[in-house]
């Protein structure tokens, strides 16, 4: 029997089913998970619960008549005396099994039709199933179904230390248990090749297994990882199969539904058919509208889709420079559907028309796909398409600003800025990285990278970016407490700004003045300023309108005006929560409880 390992905890629940109310229990899985392991070592140690223990396989395909015969010579029927047809076959397995404890074991089943026609024969039975498909039909005929994941790391490691026994190499046996992707099969075989062939340096294997993945497996020359996932793949439709090969070319493991959708170009019904095709193969898992596989089974559809092209390398560049071109574009029209009064610069911009959705929708997509954003540029790099990488970036600043991935929004900067060199790219990226290191509170860099853009705003005579990076440099100057040379910088930024854009930049310069004077001690001044910036935006700007009326609160508290200070923390918390601002809601929560306590005290 092979070696257990680590399932205790899923082998006393199935134990407790069995054993118990729940006499009928289905092991779920993709291939290579441990399904049979587990139902091994449970008939061994279910063996004296039971009178019979029964096993039946339908591996290679094997037709449920088989299988049926195979249980009535297990039961002690002479070859002579088995039936012929499924019907009388079910009917003596039936009698046979009467007034028995009897267990149930069948592996490797597929599709339904294999075990359902068998459940009269075993009512008084337990049966213990293990599927490689999400099958409904478990639930409708009453079975408890676990289904099994990757081990946890430590639980991996400490699997493949206990098979390779090597002293002093931790680090090495984690990053095994990682490309492996903690697959119980794929450490197995791993950690059963090392120990035979201890010499081998852990570093090469673990390079050979990134390059090779499931082909980079073998045991004495068999490759079990691979030839599980052949298998899997064998059996999908040609729909199904020919998705596989195109979502090869996707990088990284993980994508969103509207990557997946504009990969395959397929209409909805068709899509829709496929993805579910897929998940109930468990070769791709879902999240909502996010999905993801299993490494080594990208790496397997990756070798599968390239051998398919192997004369074709152009093909396969022309798959990829399709995917990040369609990336590109839709994410861009997704930025556009999501921030309709932004002006974008690039090209593509003003060729590509905002995406037929609401802004709710657009930005349910774009955080769905966000697994996705750094493997595409990166894929466009290796491509030579770095003029779709600043443009994208630049797309998704707001967009990265409004949900605080701060530390994103300057990765995909500095990433974006190392393969540009164009001048009006150059310009926005720096003015953009300016902003996202503002919001990480780095007013030095975040100066040093508004400076930067100042001089092509100046040289491309771009008065909008000027004043962008006006505003920039001010509020650099505001986080280092230099207010009066921010305050002068925003007036700058107000006489500078030109465009449609214009009544919105206006109102945002007097926003910031205005909490800038409250900070400076003069919320006489702020209050102008803040009633000025309420009166520019307009209602939809449901964010900003809510930190005026944070800022507004805080103007009444400095004024003494304790109880107009109550209200409008109330209002402000408000209209925070309503916009999702976690971060105000947090400041105006605990302020507010600040002035209710000193309001207490002074009743």
């Amino acid at each position: 029997m092979i070696a257990f390992h680590n399932r205790l905890d899923e082998l006393d629940q199935v134990r407790a089913w069995l054993t118990g109310s729940r006499r009928w229990v289905a092991l779920t899985g993709p291939a290579g998970i441990g399904k049979s392991v587990l139902q091994a070592e449970l008939a061994y140690r279910l063996g004296e619960d039971f009178d019979r223990v029964l096993f039946g396989s339908f591996e290679g395909d094997v037709p449920p008549a088989d299988v049926y015969a195979e249980l009535l010579r297990q039961l002690g029927v002479a070859e002579d005396d088995i039936p012929v047809g499924d019907p009388a076959r079910i009917a003596l397995i039936r009698r046979e099994c009467a007034g028995s404890r009897v267990l149930v074991v069948l592996d490797d089943v597929r599709v339904a039709g294999q075990f359902t026609g068998l459940l009269p024969a075993l009512k008084g039975c337990a049966v213990l199933l293990s599927c490689r498909q999400k099958l409904e039909a478990l639930a409708f005929h009453g079975f408890a179904e676990l289904r099994l994941a990757e081990f946890s790391e430590d639980a991996a490691v400490e699997m493949v230390s206990s098979m390779i026994e090597r002293a002093g190499e931790p680090a090495e046996v984690r990053e095994l248990v990682e490309v492996c992707g903690r697959l119980p099969l794929a450490l197995r075989a791993a950690a059963a090749y090392l120990h035979a062939w201890s010499e081998v340096p852990l570093r090469e294997y673990i390079a050979r297994i990134r390059r090779d993945g499931a082909g980079g497996l073998e045991v004495d020359g068999e490759k079990p990882v691979e030839a599980i996932l052949r298998v899997t793949f064998t059996e999908l439709s040609p729909a199904a199969a020919d998705a596989c090969r195109l979502l090869a070319f996707l990088p990284g493991t993980r994508f969103g539904l509207f990557t997946v959708t504009e990969l395959l170009g397929l209409e909805e019904a068709a899509r829709d058919a496929v993805l579910r095709e897929l998940e109930r193969a468990f070769v791709l898992q879902r999240e909502q509208t996010r999905f993801s596989w299993h490494r080594l089974t990208a790496q397997y559809a990756e070798s599968v889709a390239r051998a398919y092209l192997v004369e074709l390398p152009a093909e396969i560049v022309r798959i990829q420079t399709g995917i990040v071109e369609g990336h590109a574009r839709r994410t861009i029209a997704l930025a556009k559907a999501l921030y309709s009064q932004r002006e974008l610069e690039g090209p593509l911009a003003v060729e590509i028309p905002a995406a037929e959705v609401t802004a709710e929708v657009a930005r349910r997509e774009l955080d769905a796909d966000a697994v996705t954003l750094r493997e595409m540029q990166a894929l466009a790099q290796r491509l030579g398409r770095g003029e779709l990488i600043w443009q994208v970036s630049h797309a998704l600043c707001r967009w990265y600003y409004d949900t605080n991935r701060y530390e994103e929004l300057v990765d995909t900067r500095r990433f974006a800025l190392s393969v540009t060199e164009d001048p009006l790219a150059r310009m926005v990226l720096l003015n953009e990285l300016g902003h996202g290191y503002e919001g990480l509170g780095r007013p030095a860099e975040a100066t040093a990278a508004f400076e930067d853009s100042l001089t092509p705003a100046r040289e491309l005579r771009h008065p909008r970016y000027l004043a962008a990076c006006l505003e920039g440099l001010g509020l650099a100057a505001e986080q280092s407490t230099h207010y009066a040379k921010a305050d002068a910088l925003l007036a700058e930024a107000e006489e500078t700004a030109t465009g449609p854009t214009r009544p919105r930049s206006l109102a945002l310069y007097a926003m910031h003045r205005g909490r800038i004077a409250r900070k400076a001690g003069d919320p006489h001044t702020a209050a102008a300023k803040l009633d000025e910036a309420k009166s520019r935006f307009a209602d939809a700007d449901t964010g900003n309108l809510a930190r005026i009326r944070l800022e507004r609160a805080r103007v009444h508290r400095a004024l003494g005006e304790r109880t107009e200070a109550e209200t409008a923390y109330r209002d402000a918390l408000d209209q925070l929560i309503a916009a999702k601002i976690p971060d105000k809601q947090e400041e105006a929560q605990t302020e507010l409880d600040d002035l209710r306590r000193e309001l207490d005290e002074q009743r």
